[in-house]
């Protein structure tokens, strides 16, 4: 008569390969979710450069910035998956500090050149569409409003401003978890005409 042994794992080896695979889940879904908010961020980037883009070219023609976003070229990035709300804030959009003299709305794409006087024609509204996008997805968190276009000191972010020799467009966007996992926090963005580009959250 023959004995057959039974190779098995036993319970001491089955908790240490539990514990091991328990390790490296601890290390790698962090880095992954990092990994993940790292490749949003570049929609950020994307956008603000393709913003500075248009603005530049609309004030070569006409002498002065405009917060019509949308009329100037600018186009946010599409499909199902928008992390940033960009462009500028309802206040600065509507100042009266642009135009060849200074001196008009900034929310006209084209001025009269006798007199500055923005033409009606090329007046946009502000808000979503026109003067800002918002963003359609985020993590843990609402949507970033436009009003999130505003300054932010903590961030070190200016806020968004639009004059005839001079503009701020800002981007925002909950892109990950605060390190509790608990709090969602924004991922701020901001270019300018000297085409400074700044990030006020750090640790992602």
């Amino acid at each position: 008569m023959k004995i057959h042994s039974q190779a098995g794992f036993t319970l001491i080896e089955l908790m240490v390969v539990i514990a091991i695979v328990g390790v490296l889940a601890a290390v790698a879904i962090p880095e992954y979710k990092r990994y993940q908010a790292r490749a949003r961020q570049t929609e950020a980037r994307v956008m603000l450069a393709a913003s500075y883009t248009a603005l530049q070219t609309h004030y070569a023609e006409y002498g002065t910035y405009t917060s019509c976003l949308m009329r100037v070229g600018f186009e946010p990035v599409t499909g199902s998956q928008r992390w940033y709300t960009v462009g500028i804030d309802p206040t600065a959009a509507t100042s009266s500090l642009c135009g060849p003299l200074g001196n008009e709305r900034c929310n006209f794409t084209q001025h009269d050149a006798a007199t500055g006087i923005g033409r009606p024609s090329s007046e946009c509204a502000p808000g979503d569409g026109q003067t800002a996008f918002l963003a359609n997805r985020s993590v843990g968190g609402s949507i970033p409003p436009e009003s999130d276009l505003t300054s932010n000191a903590a961030a070190g972010i200016e806020e968004s401003r639009v004059e005839r020799a001079a503009f701020r467009v800002r981007a925002a966007g909950r892109i990950s978890l605060a390190a509790s996992g608990a709090v969602d926090r924004k991922d701020e963005w901001s270019i300018d005409h000297e085409k400074n580009l700044v990030n006020g959250t750090g640790g992602i």
